[in-house]
């Protein structure tokens, strides 16, 4: 995802279906402090793995 997106630093990403966060992991340390990254997921199950 974050290589077919181009995402860099600084930028805002939604994270739609993250599952277990890894995208989401992944895109915030190329978003850096200056970005943000939402990720959300409609399984319970998985948005509970993805916060830990």
């Amino acid at each position: 995802m974050a290589t077919l997106s181009d995402v860099q630093a600084g930028q805002r990403v939604l994270d739609i279906s993250t599952g277990i966060g890894e995208p989401a992991v992944t895109v915030a340390k190329l978003v850096g402090t200056d970005g943000s990254v939402v990720a959300t997921d409609q399984s319970p199950g998985m948005l509970a793995i993805a916060r830990r």
